[in-house]
């Protein structure tokens, strides 16, 4: 009989400690998952930059041109 609790105790230990190492898997994951989302969000936001910047290097290109173009006629 006391073999049976001893090795029921030991059973429940180990599932408890699989669920313990689950769970813990569990919040790595979502810590993952959080810094992954922030991540991306990071890279919308530095192409959106970017769009902005190439829209006024063209635009500073254009007023270059215009200014050239003045000066030399």
């Amino acid at each position: 009989m006391s073999q049976s609790i001893l090795n029921l105790t030991t059973l429940l230990l180990a599932e408890k400690e699989e669920k313990r190492q689950l769970y813990n898997r569990l919040k790595e994951v979502e810590r993952s998952r959080d810094h992954f989302a922030s991540s991306a969000m990071n890279a919308d936001n530095l192409r959106d930059q970017i769009r902005v910047l190439q829209d006024e290097n063209k635009q500073l290109d254009k007023a270059l041109g215009t200014a050239v173009a003045a000066l030399t006629a």
